[in-house]
């Protein structure tokens, strides 16, 4: 199974406690998921929630990331099987699940996620997992098997309800906070404050807590703020808040990043001049 390995070394490093950063990358291009992997970062989010990502970009741009030595995980668009069990036949390593509020619905997504005995997948000779015919079967079969693919998006008050029975699975190894639909959820009246909302916070913390007592690495996005004005700013603010609270693996959202540098930027037009000959 492809990138597997790279993807058990990931989980590891940030279930013993060693801060992994990443990007969420919206722009759908190799070049640029590429340059992540060349500039460090431990993995690339490939989104298709709300990104217009068909299954051939999704590909290339696990591709890419191959390149530039970095873990791809793919966010799929719906918590429906089919889609995840589409995502992995194009290769993905690790899938995060939106909407998870229960541990049936997880070892659902996990049985899916597996071939047989274990699991309920089709299995292809000469599909991209299998890297087109080169990988036997058995060893396929062995590495799905043994993998802990799905990730568990927490962004529901429901899910709060059965957090221990989720975390608790024994065939996952990350489990994510979607802090802004969780926000919406617990009734924030403004949402797009996230992190900033005390009821969100203290829902972060319920489920980090959860992740402590059973091993598992907690996955979010990190925070941009007016006040973080400065990448050492930043990076105060979220080791202070997140990774205090035992949140390791960190990403950043791509437009939101990108958003503000261009619109930092746009000061040049302040008072420049046009130099003539």
């Amino acid at each position: 199974m492809l990138y597997a390995e790279a993807a058990r070394r990931l989980a590891e490093r940030a279930r013993a406690g060693d801060v992994c950063v990443g990007v969420h990358h919206s722009a759908m291009s190799p070049q640029v998921v590429e340059l992540y992997g060349h500039v460090g970062l431990d993995f690339v989010i490939i989104a298709s929630e709300v990104e217009s990502l068909d299954i051939r970009t999704m590909e290339s741009l696990m591709r890419a990331a191959d390149a530039g030595l970095t873990v791809p995980i793919v966010k799929l668009r719906w918590p429906d099987l089919d889609c995840l069990q589409e995502a992995m036949n194009a290769g993905a390593a690790m899938v995060m699940m939106p909407h998870v509020t229960s541990r049936a619905q997880l070892d659902e997504a996990v049985r899916a996620a597996r071939f047989t005995p274990e699991g309920t997948r089709g299995i292809c000779p000469v599909a991209r997992y299998a890297g087109y015919g080169a990988i036997s079967l058995d060893d396929v079969r062995t590495r799905a098997n043994a993998s802990r693919a799905v990730i568990p998006i927490i962004e529901d008050r429901e899910a709060l309800d059965h957090i221990d029975e989720i975390v608790s699975c024994p065939d996952i190894d990350i489990v994510e906070i979607g802090p802004f639909d969780l926000s919406q959820s617990l009734g924030v009246a403004t949402p797009a404050r996230s992190y900033g909302n005390p009821e969100t916070m203290r829902a972060v913390e319920v489920i980090c807590g959860s992740a402590r007592k059973h091993g598992k690495a907690v996955l979010a996005p990190y925070w941009v703020t007016p006040e973080t004005d400065s990448p050492a700013k930043l990076v105060a603010w979220n080791r202070e808040q997140l990774v205090s609270r035992g949140i390791t693996m960190l990403y950043g959202l791509e437009v939101v990043i990108l958003g503000r540098f261009f619109r930092e930027l746009t000061e040049l037009r302040r008072g420049a001049t046009t130099r003539g000959d």
